[in-house]
Order: structure tokens, then sequence, then C-alpha cells
């Protein structure tokens, strides 16, 4: 009932807004910011034996998809790639988040208008940090702008232009994932073009 009332006075009762278009209004715009869960698939193979002894393997190590390694007798276990699941994706109240805003309303500079919750940062506008972006070089050329980059990378992945069966998209890392990446595979990026862009959180 909490929430419900949050909700309320944040956005307003919905059964009674009506929206006027006036043409001597000015237009604002403004963002809103979701937060949700997902679950996400690594790709890894597993050089062993035997399919049986595969699993014993896998049952037996903890592991990640930080996890890259060489066993005993020639056993290897590798990490290829990652893929969300986007299906999966499902809404999380602020219950479910420590009482912390899973909705977020903010205007084009970054400053907070309302929430559905409490809001652990006085200033969400600070919160700049270096973000690494690849892309299929038959996706957006080279020489895109950030703002086509972001742009793509908010719509998600799209049918590839080589072929509609597959799934092409603008994937996103830190800095450190993107090392770890590359020292894992140098080819890991071989047909893409990246970026690093500054982006506010």
């Amino acid at each position: 009932m909490k929430n419900h009332k949050r909700i309320k006075e944040c956005f307003g009762d919905f059964e009674n807004i009506k929206l006027t278009i006036n043409q001597n209004m000015n237009e604002y715009t403004f963002y809103q910011d979701h937060k949700g869960t997902i679950w996400q698939r690594s790709h890894f193979s597993v050089n062993a034996e035997s399919l049986n002894k595969a699993k014993q393997i896998i049952a037996a190590n903890n592991l990640s998809s930080n996890f890259v390694g060489d066993l005993d007798n020639g056993q290897t276990i590798v990490f290829h790639k990652s893929e969300y699941l986007y299906d999966t994706l499902s809404s999380m109240a602020p219950d479910d988040n420590k009482g912390h805003a899973t909705i977020i309303v903010l205007d084009s500079n970054h400053e907070t208008i309302c929430m559905n919750g409490h809001d652990p940062q006085v200033d969400r506008s600070v919160r700049k940090e270096l973000r690494v972006f690849a892309w299929p070089y038959k996706l957006l050329p080279r020489n895109a702008s950030d703002e086509e980059i972001l742009k793509a990378w908010e719509n998600g992945p799209i049918p590839a232009p080589e072929d509609e069966r597959e799934m092409s998209e603008v994937e996103i890392y830190t800095p450190d994932e993107f090392s770890e990446r590359i020292n894992d595979d140098k080819y890991a990026f071989g047909n893409y073009y990246v970026r690093f862009i500054i982006i506010t959180l």
C-alpha cells in the first residue's frame, strides 16, 4: 500500500490524467530509469575424456564467467561468450531493493524529478563513468557519433544486416571487463568497432 501511495504521489492518479496538446506550449524532455533483474547465459567448453567426466569437472569447480583454466591431465575449461536472456527481464519493486527506488524520473540535466522509493545518492548527475562500447562493423560505421552509438545500445538487439536470423547489438563493458575479454581472447573483437564513452549512470 505504501508503494502504491508513493507511485501516486510521484506520477499522479493515472485514471484521471488527461493530456492536452496546445501549439503554444513548449516541449520538455525527460527520461525514466527502471531497475529490474535479468538472467545472463555464459557459453563455455570443457576438454575431457567423456561427457560424464566433463560434468564431474564442472561440478567439482566453482565456475564463473571469469574462470578460464587448465586443469590436470589436459582438461581445460574455457568461457567463450555471454548473452543476456532478454525474455527473462522482469521489474523490481522497492521492497526487493532494500527500499531504494526502482523507477526514477529525471530531466534532461539528469536531475531527479520523482521516484518510487528512497534514493541512496544525493546527486545522480555526478555519477559519470567510463564505459567501452563495441559493435559489429556492419551494424554502425566506425565514425558513428556517440549519440548514435548510445541510441543503438538503448534500442537493444536487432536482426543482423547480413542474416536476420541472428541478432546484432551494441555491447557495453567496464574497462576492466573489456580488458579481461581481450586478455582471454585476442580475437574477441576482431569484427567490431570500439569506442570509449563517458556516460551518466
